[in-house]
């Protein structure tokens, strides 16, 4: 699904494209945010706080893309 969408619009912003699955999913998209594992996400945050230099990671914050 996340294929089609990009090839059907290569611009879109990382939001539009959740909102065009949020569209094509419908509620399921809300469940499986609510369904987050925090013990894995935990353990993610870990493993990328030991194996990477702070030099090393790019953040990126699109929530103000807009204005």
């Amino acid at each position: 699904m996340l294929r089609n969408i990009v090839q059907e619009n290569a611009s879109l912003y990382l939001d539009e494209i959740a909102l065009q699955m949020e569209i094509r999913l419908g509620k399921k998209l809300h469940n499986a945010v609510k369904e987050r594992n925090e013990l894995l996400c935990s353990a993610f945050m870990a493993r990328i706080g030991s194996q990477y230099k702070r030099e090393q990671l790019v953040f990126l914050d699109e929530s103000s893309k807009d204005e």
